[in-house]
């Protein structure tokens, strides 16, 4: 079965006001974007915290709709995938590790020996098993811990062997 065309673009600090209207509450807000983000929502406020140094944003399209966000930073010594986000109305569709393998193929790109990470709240279980899904494991986090939250990582070479995998699924 074929999938429909996704394209991962760069977002534009213009472009990203229009993220804050996926939000309905300071929960979803605070599950997605941690600490620092207040709702209701101001659009400077939301973009100084959004585009922090070393990040970039990321658009996933699908058929030119946009389904998903997701930013790649240099944190920890790692390609570090934060604030990722599908829309609302397109969960369940398999977007997030669409994202994340797009995501996934920009850091090796960019910084192709660095392993990746993120951080994901424990109570978030459909991400933290979309995660493991794909290969992250659980470390230690890094300075102090958070008791709420779990550090996971995937090596480079997982991370390689996981767009390999994904290629060869999609020929023929």
């Amino acid at each position: 079965m074929k999938h429909a065309p996704y394209q991962l673009s760069p977002v534009t600090p213009e472009q990203s006001a229009y993220l804050h209207n996926w939000f309905e509450s300071q929960q979803s807000l605070d599950q997605w974007g941690g600490e620092g983000f207040q709702f209701p929502i101001r659009a400077l406020q939301f973009l100084q915290q959004l585009y922090l140094p070393g990040t970039q944003s990321y658009w996933l399209y699908q058929h030119r709709q946009r389904v998903a966000f997701g930013q790649l930073c240099d944190r920890f010594d790692c390609n570090h995938l934060a604030r990722l986000l599908v829309h609302p109305d397109s969960r369940g569709r398999g977007h997030s590790k669409t994202l994340i393998k797009g995501l996934i193929a920009q850091g090796l790109q960019q910084q192709p020996q660095r392993d990746f990470s993120l951080f994901v709240y424990q109570n978030n279980q459909i991400a933290v098993q979309c995660y493991r899904q794909l290969g992250f494991v659980e470390a230690e986090q890094p300075g102090i811990a958070d008791p709420l939250l779990f550090f996971m990582k995937l090596s480079h070479k997982q991370a390689r062997q996981l767009l390999k995998e994904h290629q060869d699924a999609n020929l023929g």
